[in-house]
């Protein structure tokens, strides 16, 4: 399923509804850069040396996509065993450019951009 203006309120409710049931929510961000000139990643740093590496980098650049999968339970078939689902809601959130994408569908951030909704369950 794509995510535009057309049907927000749709994917909404299916956000709303898998979210109350979620065993957890991943969240995966992007932005136009992940690094800061002559600083290594490092597996030798500490939790607190890479929040700090990692706040000033999302400082610096800017957030141009948010991913959340959402992971719940769901009962196998009528039997006991129970299986995970998932649900994955890409949302982009590119700048504001001006007007020459009017005309377009407008996504959930941007004219003319559509978020990717993805939705599969797994054992």
């Amino acid at each position: 399923m794509i995510g535009c203006a057309s049907n927000f309120r749709k994917v909404l409710a299916d956000f709303e509804s898998r979210l109350q049931g979620a065993e957890f929510v991943a969240i995966d961000t992007e932005f136009t850069g992940v690094d800061i000139e002559g600083e290594q990643d490092s597996f030798d740093d500490s939790a607190l040396q890479r929040l700090d590496r990692h706040c000033r980098i999302a400082e610096r650049y800017t957030l141009i996509q948010v991913g959340l999968t959402i992971v719940g339970r769901e009962a196998n078939g009528g039997g006991s065993e129970e299986h995970l689902t998932f649900a994955s809601y890409n949302l982009f959130a590119f700048p504001y450019v001006g007007q020459e994408l009017a005309g377009r569908e407008s996504g959930f951030f941007l004219p003319g951009i559509c978020a990717s909704i993805q939705c599969a369950a797994q054992r």
